[in-house]
């Protein structure tokens, strides 16, 4: 039976959509530490807070939001959200920082954007006054910017808002992990090779640019306190992993958690797998639910409403797909924070054990205990206060398999790592760190060759540099 959504129906008993959109009680409180972070950016100071996995920086994001949209008379219009990737800014319910920016791909000469800014165009005075009227700028994932176009970042902001400060005298706040995974090389990819502008300048980071030491120079705060992992000797293994520099007791941990198993029978039925590459988690995904047999199933259709061409961008970013196909016993993912008292969050899995008998959505008896019925959630692209896109899915996806790309921010229960295909630096770091738990870390294949163990020389000399324990908070 196929269902689709749409607004007027019912997301659960007595609300719509809408209504059920966003998680009604509040919040957890911050921890000192992230209290800290949020003080400073009320300051007005720009700056660059960052953290390993798990100290809940796009938690303290949203906050910082909040904060800031208050301090300024609760004018939307003065904060804006962004992110590096569509995925990212999915997450967050902001728009990518290309989409505030204004300058579509952003890959002309500046000299051609800022001729085309001071173009008669709707959408080039709509960018300028954007630029004007915003008091604070917020990136996550800027550890996957590029260089060059950051760098074009503080040239617009100084030409629109006839500041000759970084960003035009913008605060900045700057928010993600050196550490995890780095920025995507388009050229690359593609297979060109590297950019020119890396080949003649050796930049691959941010924070190697002359607009990094301007605006944020050391003003740098480390969020420390890790709330996924409560285990000593897991922290420690993980932190080993981040920084390169294995001890033989770390070593001794991945390798005991590749033997826990002898084949993937053997594994938890609520077992998550990353996997570096789509198609490997695609094929594993198909599979899997293919195996279930004779049950009722159940496909659901988002419904995704405003900008078509922001809609059709987005499309491939969002957790919860376009289209999701549940059926009876599949184990699935929760892809949204429902209710954080009772532990329904981003990550958590479940088994579906049936159908709603009046709406059709799926029932889930989730790990930690809890049954509950799942209705459609709202994710928006906002710019401001203009809401761009709304999209309305029900927040669960198969739960077999996940890239490590996907699963950023997730923590999850039983998670088995796939080392087999890791590509790049820090693809391990960010796999083994959505654990919880020791005895809920499986891996699967060796130990990745050096090289993919070690983080950047450029990451960790930048690091060591410029991070010192009165940055610390």
């Amino acid at each position: 039976m196929k269902r689709a959504l749409c607004e007027t129906e019912p997301a659960e008993e007595g609300g719509s959509p809408e209504k059920r959109s966003r998680v009604e009680e509040a919040p957890p409180a911050l921890s000192p530490s992230q209290e800290r972070v949020l003080a400073k950016a009320l300051t007005g100071v720009s700056f660059f807070f960052t953290g390993p996995a798990g100290t809940g920086k796009s938690f303290v994001l949203e906050r910082i939001r909040r904060g800031l949209i208050e301090k300024y008379d609760n004018n939307e219009d003065a904060v804006y959200l962004t992110a590096s990737t569509g995925l990212a800014a999915c997450n967050i319910g902001g728009t990518t920082l290309h989409g505030f920016a204004g300058v579509g791909l952003g890959d002309a000469p500046i000299a051609t954007i800022l001729k085309d800014l001071n173009g008669s165009k709707p959408w080039n005075k709509d960018t300028t006054l954007r630029w004007n009227t915003a008091r604070a700028l917020i990136i996550d994932e800027c550890s996957m910017i590029q260089p060059d176009f950051f760098e074009k970042l503080d040239k617009i902001g100084r030409y629109t808002r006839k500041n000759n400060s970084p960003f035009g005298g913008l605060q900045v706040i700057l928010c993600g992990d050196f550490f995890q995974l780095p920025p995507v090389n388009k050229d690359k990819k593609r297979g060109g090779g590297r950019k020119k502008h890396q080949d003649e300048t050796n930049e691959k980071y941010i924070f190697q640019t002359d607009t990094w030491h301007n605006l944020i120079g050391k003003n740098i705060l480390v969020l420390t306190e890790v709330f996924r992992q409560q285990e000593p000797e897991f922290r420690h293994m993980l932190e080993d992993f981040r920084y390169g520099n294995l001890s033989k007791e770390s070593i001794a941990l991945f390798q005991q958690r590749r033997n826990a198993t002898e084949s993937a029978e053997d594994l938890p039925t609520d077992t998550v797998k990353l996997y570096a590459t789509r198609n490997e988690v695609d094929i594993i995904n198909f599979l899997e639910l293919d195996k279930i047999k004779d049950a009722q199933t159940q496909t659901y259709y988002a419904l995704d409403s405003g900008d078509q061409a922001i809609v059709t961008k987005m499309e491939e970013h969002w957790m919860a797909p376009k289209v999701i196909t549940l059926k009876n016993s599949a184990s699935v993912m929760l892809v949204y924070n429902v209710s954080f008292s009772r532990g329904l969050v981003n990550g958590l899995t479940g088994k579906v054990i049936g159908f709603n008998e009046q709406s059709n959505y799926p029932i889930v008896s989730f790990s930690n205990g809890v049954i509950y019925t799942v209705t459609p959630a709202k994710w928006e692209i906002k710019l401001g206060k203009k809401v761009l896109m709304r999209h309305f899915q029900v927040p669960l996806i198969p739960s077999y398999a996940v890239t490590i790309h996907k699963s950023q921010g997730m923590s999850i229960r039983n998670v088995e790592v796939n080392t087999s295909k890791l590509f790049e630096k820090a693809q391990l770091y960010t796999a083994l760190s959505r654990g919880m738990t020791l005895g809920g870390l499986y891996i699967r294949g060796t130990l990745p060759k050096a090289d993919l163990l070690k983080p950047d020389p450029k990451v960790m000399d930048w690091w060591v540099a410029a991070v010192n324990s009165e940055s610390h908070v």
